[in-house]
C-alpha cells in the first residue's frame, strides 16, 4: 500500500515539474513567439544617421551591420522565417572614414578619420557608394536627413530638397550619404517620401525629427543659409513646428498605406549625450569667454554648453580674454539651450499627435534617455552616456555604438509588442560589442 502511494506521489512531482517545465518553455522558447496584429513580411526602416548605422563620426561597413534596424530585423525573422531579407546599402571597408582610439604617449587619444598619419579615412570605394542606385532598400536612413528635407509642400521646397539631398554635380556638392536612392533630376526630382511610398512594405519604424533640432544645437543655434541659383537653402535652422507636423503626418500617411503597421520614435533630449555634456566651464582653472546670440561678450558660466568640437579650441587657448571669445557657433548660451529643449519638446509633442492620428505605436525615446545620465543596468552591464567610458555612445558622442544600438532595438521592438500584441524576443545587449579599445 505504501509502494502504490509513493508511486502516485512521484507521478503527481512529476507532472507538475512537466507542466512547469512546458509553461517555462511556453514563456521563453519559439512557441511562444508571434507577429501578434502585424505582418512582418516586409520590414523598413525610416530615419537619419541614426537608422543608417552611422558612428564614430562616419559610415562604415564593419558597424553597419549592427544598425538597430538591422537588429530589430534580425529578431523579427526569429518570429516570421518568411520574412523578406532585410537589405542595407553598405559601405564597404572604411567607407566615409571613422574615429578609433590610439595610446599616444601612454594617453588614450581619439583619432579621427582626418589624422594623415594614423586616421582610418575614406575608403578607396566611399566616391562610389551611389552604385547602389537601383536596388530596393530595406534600410531607408540617411545621415543628416531633416524631416524638413522628406517632403516638399509645394514646388519650391521639392526643389530645395533635391539639392539638400542629391547635391549639384556642377558645383560638385553632394551628400554622399544619400547618394544610394535614385533623385531623379532637377526638373523631375524624387522625393524621400516617394522612395517610402514604393516601399511595398507591412512594417515600418520611423525615427525621424532629430536633425531638425540637433544640426542648429552642434552649430551653436545660430542660423546659416546659403544661395543657389536664386534657391535660399537653409543649412542650420529649426523647422517650423507648424510645418514639422504637416510634414510628419504626410510621411505617416504614406507608411500606414494599404494597412501597413508600424512604431515612431520622438526626439530623446540631445543635450544630455555626451557631445553637449563632456566640456564643462568648470572643467578648466581660467575663464572661458564666449559670445552669446545676443551678440553679448562675457564669461562662459554653469548652464553654457560648449560642444564636444569645443575643446581643441579651448586647449589652444582660444576664448582666453574678452578680445577673443569662442564663437557663437561654438557655444550654446543659457538662452539657447532653453530654446533647443523648447523645439525638442515641441516637436515630441507633433510626433505624439501624428502618432495617434494614425493609430500607430510610440517609442519614447526622449523618457527613456533621461535615465541615462545616472547610468542603466542591463545584462549585468552597467552603461551610460559618459564619455567613452559609458560604454553605449559611439566616439563621435552623438551616435550609439553596436552595444548602444541593441539597447535602442529593444526599445523599438518592446513598442511593437505592445502596439501589436506581438511576442517579438529581446537582444541580449551584452552580447554586442561595446567601445573598442587598441591593444
Amino acid at each position: 500500500m505504501m509502494f502504490k502511494k509513493n508511486n502516485y506521489l512521484y507521478i503527481l512531482i512529476a507532472s507538475i515539474c512537466l507542466i512547469f517545465i512546458q509553461c517555462k518553455k511556453a514563456g521563453f522558447g519559439e512557441l511562444n513567439m508571434t507577429s501578434g496584429n502585424a505582418d512582418f513580411s516586409k520590414y523598413i526602416a525610416v530615419g537619419n544617421s541614426l537608422t543608417q548605422g552611422y558612428q564614430d563620426e562616419g559610415l562604415y561597413e564593419q558597424t553597419q551591420k549592427y544598425s538597430y534596424p538591422a537588429l530589430i530585423a534580425k529578431q523579427l525573422k526569429m518570429v516570421d522565417s518568411d520574412m523578406e531579407e532585410f537589405i542595407q546599402p553598405i559601405a564597404p571597408g572604411n567607407g566615409s572614414g571613422y574615429s578609433h582610439l590610439e595610446y599616444i604617449d601612454g594617453d588614450l587619444e581619439v583619432i579621427r578619420s582626418s589624422n594623415s598619419e594614423l586616421g582610418y579615412g575614406p575608403d578607396a570605394s566611399w566616391d562610389a557608394f551611389d552604385m547602389h542606385k537601383g536596388t530596393s532598400f530595406n534600410n531607408l536612413g540617411i545621415a543628416g536627413v531633416r524631416l524638413r528635407d522628406c517632403v516638399g509642400l509645394d514646388a519650391a521646397e521639392r526643389n530645395i530638397n533635391y539639392f539638400v539631398l542629391n547635391g549639384l554635380e556642377a558645383l560638385n556638392i553632394k551628400n554622399p550619404f544619400a547618394s544610394f536612392l535614385d533623385w531623379g533630376t532637377a526638373t523631375n526630382p524624387n522625393e524621400y517620401i516617394d522612395h517610402i511610398s514604393i516601399a511595398d512594405h507591412t512594417l515600418f519604424t520611423c525615427w525621424l525629427g532629430n536633425n531638425d533640432v540637433l544640426g542648429m544645437a552642434t552649430n551653436g543655434a545660430v542660423e546659416v543659409s546659403y544661395n543657389l541659383f536664386g534657391i535660399t537653402i537653409d543649412a542650420y535652422k529649426y523647422t517650423e513646428v507648424s510645418k514639422f507636423r504637416e510634414k510628419y503626418d504626410k510621411v505617416l500617411e504614406v507608411l500606414t498605406e494599404d494597412g501597413a503597421k508600424g512604431v515612431c520614435a520622438t526626439i530623446p533630449n540631445i543635450l544630455t549625450i555626451p557631445y553637449f555634456t563632456t566640456i564643462t566651464p568648470s572643467m578648466y582653472d581660467y575663464d572661458v569667454w564666449i559670445e552669446t546670440g545676443n551678440g553679448e561678450i562675457r564669461k562662459a558660466i554653469e548652464g553654457d554648453i560648449f560642444m564636444l568640437s569645443t575643446r581643441q579650441a579651448i586647449e589652444d587657448k582660444n576664448g582666453t580674454s574678452q578680445s577673443d571669445p569662442l564663437g557663437n557657433e561654438q557655444v550654446l548660451d543659457i538662452a539657447e539651450v532653453a530654446e533647443v529643449t523648447s523645439y525638442v519638446l515641441a516637436y515630441n509633442q507633433e510626433i505624439k499627435a501624428s502618432a495617434s492620428a494614425y493609430d500607430v505605436g510610440v517609442v519614447d525615446m526622449y523618457s527613456y534617455f533621461e535615465s541615462f545620465p545616472n547610468g542603466i543596468t542591463i545584462d549585468g552591464i552597467t552603461l551610460s552616456q559618459t564619455y567613452i567610458e559609458g560604454g553605449a555612445i559611439s566616439l563621435d558622442g552623438i551616435h550609439p555604438n553596436p552595444r548602444g544600438s541593441a539597447l535602442i532595438a529593444n526599445e523599438f521592438i518592446k513598442a511593437l509588442n505592445d502596439t501589436y500584441f506581438s511576442k517579438i524576443p529581446l537582444l541580449s545587449v551584452g552580447d554586442y560589442p561595446g567601445i573598442v579599445f587598441p591593444n
